[in-house]
């Protein structure tokens, strides 16, 4: 949960103010909340903007330049939520992957119709496509099941 609130401040910082996954976690542990110091106050309400966006169900607390999210302690019924998320958010990128193929695969039949590669060519590389495809969207379902795994960890 931590880690996808931090991706949203990743989203709207500048990139010499991340920290690293590691740091982020230490901070987390022994203070309860994430605590960030933004660099320009024009970030701050896209930061909160894109926090209660989320449906994460974190609330940002700001003073000044300053920025807190409580992170509560995960139940069972929040890490089920998050993991729902962490599904939706796959099957949002598998449709990403195969939407890229279908349009690869349009190419391709445009190139044949206009007789830019042969019959064999087209036949190639639209098997390469979907090698290329069910790597990736393998990957997407390892990264899930991963994600998963560690969350539902007590």
């Amino acid at each position: 949960m931590a880690a996808v609130g931090w991706q949203l401040c990743r989203e709207v910082l500048p990139a010499q103010q991340q920290e690293s996954d590691l740091a982020l976690k230490m901070r987390l542990k022994l203070l309860g909340q994430l605590v960030e110091e933004v660099g320009e106050a024009r970030f701050m309400q896209a930061i909160e903007k894109a926090i209660f966006k989320s449906d994460l169900g974190l609330t940002p607390n700001t003073a000044g330049q300053l920025i807190r999210i409580a992170m509560p302690a995960l139940t069972e019924e929040r890490r089920r939520d998050i993991t729902k998320v962490v599904r939706q958010e796959a099957e949002s990128a598998r449709v990403s992957v195969r939407n890229v193929r279908r349009e690869v695969l349009t190419k391709l039949k445009e190139m044949l119709k206009e007789k830019l590669i042969a019959q064999d060519d087209d036949r190639r590389a639209q098997d390469d496509i979907q090698k290329l495809t069910d790597k990736h969207v393998s990957e997407i379902d390892h990264a899930m099941a991963d994600k998963e795994k560690e969350l539902m960890q007590v």
